[in-house]
């Protein structure tokens, strides 16, 4: 076989007789997906599939929202009304004792303190309405005033109609659900900043990668 000729040009017709060389080829240069890491998606990839606790873990930051400086005066007025509630709910019992020591005039101050504390739980259930509006604060301590103020209009019932059975045990009941719910009044709670009816606060932190292995 004769040897190609040293002038020979690549990929052209042999100038010394010999046959063609082959042309030199230069590499493709690579692409975005092959220097990307095999352990890492490029961003036009289709995305891996996001494990449960990685959702679990984003509804859990849509849902937690910083709490607001300066917006939990929406629970004072309700502290004041359902402590002054509760105070007059006790002093049902402490009247109620007298009587039966033998103070029979006590019995006509239970009697009006009752509608006292009937109308202190009554504006409790009022000065809830600014935990949920404008506060975004729950709603129920609205509806337990109001639950609250239905058992105390039994309890005067029963009481005028000397049903003691009932009478007694409903009131040391309600005395305890007053106590509870100015437990609850006097925590500290928060508000979420910015929250309002239209437009809820959600975390705007990404989590696209978490839990992608």
């Amino acid at each position: 076989m004769q040897q190609p000729d040293k002038h020979n040009r690549p990929g052209g017709t042999p100038t010394g007789g010999g046959e063609p060389v082959a042309p030199r080829t230069m590499a493709a240069p690579a692409t975005r997906e092959d220097r990307w890491p095999p352990n890492r998606n490029p961003a036009d990839a289709a995305p891996m599939p996001i494990k449960p606790s990685a959702l679990w873990a984003r509804a859990r930051r849509a849902t937690t929202v910083p709490p607001r400086k300066g917006a939990g005066w929406v629970y004072w007025p309700f502290r004041v009304v359902v402590s002054a509630a509760g105070v007059l709910l006790f002093n049902q019992a402490v009247f109620a004792g007298q009587f039966l020591s033998g103070t029979f005039g006590a019995v006509h101050t239970h009697r009006e303190n009752a509608t006292f504390a009937g109308i202190a739980v009554l504006a409790a259930a009022l000065a809830a309405v600014p935990i949920r509006w404008p506060g975004r604060g729950p709603s129920w301590p609205i509806f337990a005033c109001l639950g609250l103020f239905g058992l105390i209009a039994l309890q005067m019932m029963l009481g005028f109609a000397r049903v003691l059975t009932v009478h007694v045990p409903l009131g040391v009941a309600i005395i305890a659900l007053a106590v509870l719910l100015v437990i609850w009044a006097w925590r500290p709670h928060h508000l979420p900043a910015g929250a309002t009816a239209e437009q809820p606060t959600v975390d705007p932190t990404p989590a696209a990668t978490e839990g992608r292995s």
